[in-house]
């Protein structure tokens, strides 16, 4: 009897095991479905699968410092003489065994020689605290602005100069749009942790990346 429910315990783990692959090979084929309707809608080009080298050019940013099994999927990209900017499937897991977790979200980058701004990063207050300060930097509070330090955590290498970058329009946007956005060495990346846009949205998040990409280069050749 023993041996019988022995037997029977890794026939249904080995089915659970099988469903879990079937899930996810349709999770994956749809996602890959929804990035190439939109890669098709605005004429850039696809890839399912990316290699290591964009993980390697975006190896400074926190977002990809945690966690193991990086992986880069669904990746769409066009470049002008000026910018590059790509969007793409960002995968890793945390855990191991049955304490497993792999996270998933969507993740737009942009490169360009004029987005010299000092380091920084950015995000909405409910993620990370305070007191939970990266390596090298130092959270930027504007005294004026007690609601924008209620919403966003800033962090920066550069105290002064990162407030030299955000005046008041600066400030007032980023109380409204509380995306994730990181920008170091001519790179910029814009996300939401843990958040695979779907179709309809992945236009509007595109859109709202460029137009915190415009914002930023605007404020870097302003003199100051």
């Amino acid at each position: 009897m023993d041996g019988l429910i022995f037997l029977i315990i890794l026939l249904l783990g080995g089915l659970m095991t099988i469903i879990g692959a079937i899930v996810n090979h349709l999770r994956d084929k749809k996602r890959r479905e929804i990035m190439t309707t939109f890669a098709n809608q605005i004429g850039l080009d696809y890839l399912p699968q990316a290699d290591s080298s964009l993980l390697r050019r975006l190896a400074g940013f926190r977002i990809f410092a945690s966690g193991r099994s990086k992986k880069v999927k669904n990746l769409i990209y066009g470049a002008t003489d000026e910018e590059a900017m790509c969007i793409f499937d960002y995968q890793y897991s945390v855990g191991s065994g049955k304490n497993q977790t792999i996270h998933r979200q969507t993740i737009i980058s942009i490169e360009s020689a004029s987005f010299t701004l000092p380091n920084f990063v950015l995000k909405p207050g409910g993620i990370f605290s305070k007191s939970n300060s990266i390596p090298g930097m130092k959270t930027v509070e504007f005294d004026l602005y007690p609601d924008f330090s209620k919403r966003q955590i800033l962090q920066a290498r550069d105290e002064e100069a990162i407030k030299k970058i955000f005046d008041d329009r600066l400030i007032r946007y980023f109380e409204e749009n509380q995306f994730c956005v990181e920008a170091t060495n001519g790179k910029m990346v814009c996300y939401i942790p843990k958040r695979s846009f779907r179709l309809e949205e992945i236009r509007y998040f595109m859109e709202k990346a460029f137009e915190i990409y415009r914002r930023l280069v605007e404020r870097a050749l302003v003199p100051n």
